[in-house]
């Protein structure tokens, strides 16, 4: 589109007057404490000649600094302490005056305003006087925490004046702006196709019925690169561009696989020609592929088509991690010109990036950097939308599109840079190199597509008005500050500064109870500030009967409105220091004569938009109108349900853990009512809880009696509550819960007239990224036997059970009949790989190591693959650990099918059967082919007073109450066979016979009344010396230090020593097996006579 940048194409009102019209899409400013007054709104105009829109930078000059000084009610003198004098505006002017000549800020303009208060400063008052003093941009702002004799505190220094801007003018996330006196701007200050610029920020407003938002012109960038093992740093071999020109930002985009149009450059791997044909190759297959000599020109290349075609998004998969860290390393170590283009603001100095890729302190750099081109990564996209195993492209589009996965030059068996050289001479090859970066580009696409991230963020950002820019690259916390500074700027607030980084990790040691000089010892552990939900102990077992699920809609949200709680209701302390225990104290709930709250004002309007949206959708038939209210709903539901969160994070400026506590507190008490109504005055059994919700046990099989009693229930709780609500979250039909956050069920749905069944699996090891698909596919399969099982056919499906583990077994050793990809564990990474102390114990962070060192982008959350092999050394299974591609290039590695059988497949069966009589540890190892002598039959210690499901041992029979001891062996004086006794009497055909007699039928001797005795007495003080050794050993049959004993204790108690595993230890001879073992000596001799 060819443009005229000194012709606006303004639009005339009603009354006259021209106007320019803009979508707004981002904005940047240059420095927050010292830049040159002015920020760039980046957008959309219409184009009347073309008939198109077209780019648009927006200067928008002359902002101003607020700062809102609070006046002391008495002067202190230069000690600090306190006088009789009283303090007037006029004093607090004076000195503030005194200030701002020391920090060179000149002219300023102040006035006595007067503002409410509620936040962490206890000593502010709730309403006061304070004085408010503007000054320009362009000077430098105030210290944060400055003081002085006449005023206490200094609000809104650190908030910038893009902040400051969007708050004043209301703006609410991306829209279309109207700017009056308007004008061209004289400065050439970016490479968007039109510049103008407003004087006045006054003279922006947000349009009143606005039109549709333009399309956008999106980019899916893919790059191919090739580690130099000279310069250790990776260089660009290929690169697409994939654009749409028609990206909707409101609902789904038609057609979005059409439209396409792409870029792709390849260059020469250094003197290597390409070969002959493939030019005439590419001609054939009619691919637009550019061939460039040399990394430079191939960048150049692509920046000035990317200039032209002018991209308002770039889309990428670990885009922040690796794709422009690579990219603006290779800019600057080739010293590319016009470098800026790949954003929209010219820029002529770029900044000092640190080497290595995928760091953390690059990414704001980064994002700078392309300022004016929103960037979406759809790795951190999809984190937050979605939840699988792996967040890697290839795992993203199997899941999502279905599309089969690219085979990666990285899986080949030769190095990479001998893979390349082959690529470079030989046409077919490179063809196909040229196909897998273009379809990563084409999956990258699609996905963003499938998942609707554009227009769902879009929402997300006009209903908390922050930055879309943040929106996509930042946390749910960022947002909500954006929502509740513009709500307390309505209302006259005085908003919360931004806490230090100082500030920030005071309170996080303030849970720790340590001082701020020992801010480097931080533990990664820390314990919560304050309690969180009510988890139930779970009344454990499989259950056949119709489970009722049900749970408070949004509790969370729901209690801030019930009680009326926010900044403003919860009282704060008289600005007094606390002591530990009034810090732990929970805060009192508002009186209800108290006029209602931001909080939960804003709340309120949230839900009830969101109320109407799905009104709306049950009404409307358009299906692209249906997509766009199913957006608009998913966005209000995510940022309702993350105000709570807002509240209780630490780095958030609304950081509120008095209001936190009390909303987790009274969760409890909530929960605990339901409970309690539902056991005492409807007499049902209720069998675990969590939190929001809890499940019932019907005891009925018919699903119209289950639902009659949940209404039941919903009618006794309901009338309780004028704003929690609970509801039929749904019913099962059978159920296996093994322990709190841990169970499988099969969800009955009526909906459609029929019963349809959906199996729901919460916290199980088969759903966790870290074990194996080998060991989730056999527990699938044992988990679907016991939840389809029918009544009374427990011994068929331990047979069955038996049955289908000695194929798993067979199928496993049998070598490549079970494909490589089934033994791959996943695993997250929690920190910078080279961070942790430990990398020995945990193989995922020995296999980032060594990705890292080869020069790929390893950092903090990624999710690492590894196989436990073979190595022909004697290291243990935490120290075998090797990536897929490693085992492939390396022919002396093997799958270590022991371990997999051993620590995999068998803890996460061993944990399904648990529940199940007819089955136990050692007989589902002995199916499994291993060695049965180092599992032992796992009977858990279970104290009467914890827990009174348990059965008395006085209503067990003798065979069942003492299955677990071990039998008084005795040998014959006489023959010397040995036996064990069985007391004395022993039943043979039916009959009883003296059991104190030699069983050898060839034999007359009995055992003599003082041998009996003397080995009783020694075998009973060999038991007690065993209880006395206090032999601990780790409960998790997968532990990576097996069955080791050990009489340590870790530092946090009863948790396993290896770090890697989430076991504790538990007495290999309990209290509980000692007295069992007593008792079951005298039982021999304890007869009636």
């Amino acid at each position: 589109v060819q443009v005229d940048s000194t012709k606006l194409p303004l639009d005339t009102l009603e009354s006259g007057e021209e106007v320019l019209h803009m979508y707004w899409l981002d904005a940047f400013e240059v420095s927050r404490n010292c830049g040159d007054g002015s920020i760039y709104l980046f957008g959309k105009v219409y184009h009347p000649e073309s008939e198109t829109y077209i780019s648009c930078c927006l200067t928008v000059a002359n902002l101003e600094r607020n700062i809102f000084v609070v006046p002391r009610r008495l002067r202190l003198d230069r000690e600090g302490v306190e006088t009789n004098e009283a303090v007037s505006m006029a004093d607090v002017y004076e000195e503030m005056g005194q200030i701002m000549s020391r920090y060179k800020i000149n002219p300023f303009l102040s006035k006595p305003v007067k503002r409410k208060y509620a936040f962490d400063k206890t000593d502010v008052p709730e309403e006061v006087d304070v004085l408010k003093i503007k000054y320009s941009g362009t000077l430098p702002a105030l210290p944060g925490d400055l003081s002085g004799q006449t005023f206490s505190h200094v609000f809104g220094t650190n908030i910038s004046p893009l902040e400051r801007f969007l708050m004043k003018r209301d703006l609410m996330g991306p829209c279309w702006l109207r700017i009056k006196n308007v004008k061209g701007a004289t400065k050439n200050i970016s490479w968007c196709k039109l510049e103008a610029l407003a004087v006045d920020p006054k003279s922006i407003s947000k349009v009143e019925d606005p039109p549709a938002a333009p399309p956008l012109t999106v980019m899916a960038l893919s790059l191919q690169t090739i580690l130099n093992h000279k310069t250790h740093m990776h260089e660009i071999l290929a690169m697409t561009g994939l654009v749409h020109q028609e990206v909707q930002l409101d609902g789904n985009t038609s057609k979005p696989t059409e439209q396409l149009s792409q870029i792709t450059n390849i260059r020469k791997l250094g003197d290597n020609p390409f070969p002959l044909d493939f030019a005439v190759k590419l001609q054939q297959q009619k691919r637009s592929v550019t061939t460039l000599p040399n990394e430079r020109a191939l960048i150049s290349h692509f920046l000035v088509k990317l200039q032209k075609i002018d991209p308002d998004v770039i889309v990428g998969h670990n885009i922040f991690g690796f794709d422009l860290d690579v990219l603006l390393h290779r800019i600057k170590e080739l010293r590319i010109p016009h470098w800026s283009r790949i954003g929209r603001l010219h820029r002529t100095v770029l900044p000092n990036l640190k080497s290595g890729i995928g760091l953390q302190s690059n990414v704001a750099m980064e994002r700078d950097l392309l300022a004016g081109r929103l960037v979406m990564d759809m790795q951190t996209s999809s984190r937050e939308l979605i939840r699988q195993v792996s967040y890697d492209l290839t795992a993203l589009t199997q899941s999502q599109t279905k599309a089969p996965p690219a085979i990666s030059p990285a899986s080949s068996k030769l190095s990479q840079t001998m893979f390349m050289l082959q690529q470079i001479s030989n046409t077919q090859s490179l063809l196909k190199l040229v196909d897998h970066v273009e379809r990563d580009a084409y999956l990258i696409l699609s996905l963003m597509f499938k998942l609707n991230v554009l227009p769902l963020m879009k929402q997300i950002t006009n209903i908390t008005g922050g930055l879309m820019s943040r929106t996509l690259s930042r946390g749910r916390s960022d947002r909500n500050e954006f929502l509740l500074c513009h709500e307390f700027h309505r209302r006259k607030y005085i908003v919360p500064d931004k806490p230090t980084w100082a500030e920030k990790q005071a309170i996080k040691n303030s849970k720790q109870g340590k001082k701020a000089d020992n801010l480097a010892d931080e533990p990664v552990r820390r314990k919560p500030a304050y309690s969180g939900g009510l988890v139930l102990e779970p009344k454990k077992g499989f259950y056949d009967k119709l489970i009722l699920l049900l749970d408070f809609n949004s509790l969370y949200p729901s209690i801030i409105q019930e009680y009326n709680l926010c900044f403003t209701t919860v009282g704060r302390n008289d600005g007094q220091p606390k002591s530990s225990e009034e810090e732990d104290a929970i805060a009192e709930v508002p009186d209800s004569a108290l006029p209602r709250g931001v909080l939960p004002h804003l709340l309120r309007t949230l839900i009830a938009k969101r109320r109407q949206v799905k009104a709306l959708i049950k009404s409307e038939a358009d299906a692209s109108k249906l997509a766009e209210y199913d957006i608009r709903q998913k966005a209000l539901k995510l940022t309702a349900n993350s105000m709570y969160g807002c509240l209780g994070f630490t780095g958030s400026r609304f950081y509120a853990k008095a209001i936190a506590a009390l909303v987790t507190s009274k969760g409890r008490e909530i929960l605990q009512k339901t409970v309690d109504l539902t056991q005492d005055k409807l007499g049902l059994e209720v069998i675990y809880g969590d939190t929001d919700s809890i499940m019932v046990n019907s005891r009925c099989t018919d699903y119209s009696e289950a639902v009659t009693l949940a209404n039941q229930v919903k009618k006794e709780v309901n009338s309780l509550y004028s704003e929690l609500e609970i509801d039929l979250d749904g019913i099962y039909k059978t159920m296996l819960l093994l322990k709190k956050k841990k169970y499988a069920a099969l969800m009955m749905d009526m909906s459609k007239g029929k019963v349809t069944l959906t199996k729901e699996v919460k916290g199980l090891d088969i759903v966790r990224r870290d074990w194996s698909a080998l060991a989730a596919d056999a527990g699938n399969w044992i988990l679907n036997q016991v939840l389809n099982q029918e009544q009374d056919s427990t011994e068929s499906l331990v047979e069955t059970c038996h049955e289908h583990l000695r194929q798993v077994s067979e199928d496993v050793r049998t070598e490549n009949k079970v494909p490589l990809e089934k033994f791959i564990i996943f695993k997250s990474l929690t920190k910078d790989p080279s961070a942790y102390g430990d990398a020995k114990a945990l193989p995922h962070v020995q296999v980032a190591l060594r990705m890292k060192a080869a020069g790929k982008s390893v950092r903090m959350h990624d999710t690492i693959p590894y196989i436990v092999c073979e190595d022909g050394t004697s290291n243990g299974a935490t120290q075998r650990g090797y990536h897929p591609d490693e085992l492939r290039k390396n022919e002396h590695l093997k799958i270590d099918y022991e371990y997999y059988l051993k620590s995999q497949v068998h803890p996460v069966v061993s944990r399904l059967l648990e529940p199940i009589e007819g089955t136990d540890n050692v007989k589902i190892a002995e199916c499994l082919g291993l060695d049965t002598t180092t599992f032992k039959r796992a009977y858990e210690v279970t104290d009467v007073d914890t827990d009174m499901t348990m059965v008395l041992s006085t209503q067990l029979s003798d065979e069942e109450r003492f299955k677990t001891a071990e039998p008084l062996t005795v040998t014959c004086r006489k023959c010397g066979h040995r036996t064990d006794l069985p007391g004395v009497f022993r039943m043979k055909d039916g009959v009883r016979q003296c059991g104190l007699l030699c069983p050898n039928a060839e034999c007359t001797a009995s055992f003599e009344p003082v041998y009996l005795s003397n080995l009783m007495q020694l075998e009973a003080r060999k038991y007690i010396a065993r209880y006395y050794d206090a032999a601990l050993i780790c409960d998790d049959a997968g532990c990576p230090r097996g069955h080791r004993e050990t009489r340590d204790l870790s530092v946090l108690g009863r948790r396993c020593l290896d770090p890697s595993c989430r076991g504790t230890l538990q007495q290999v001879y309990s209290d509980k097996q000692l007295y069992t073992q007593l008792c079951y000596f005298r039982n021999l001799f304890d007869v009636e006579h």
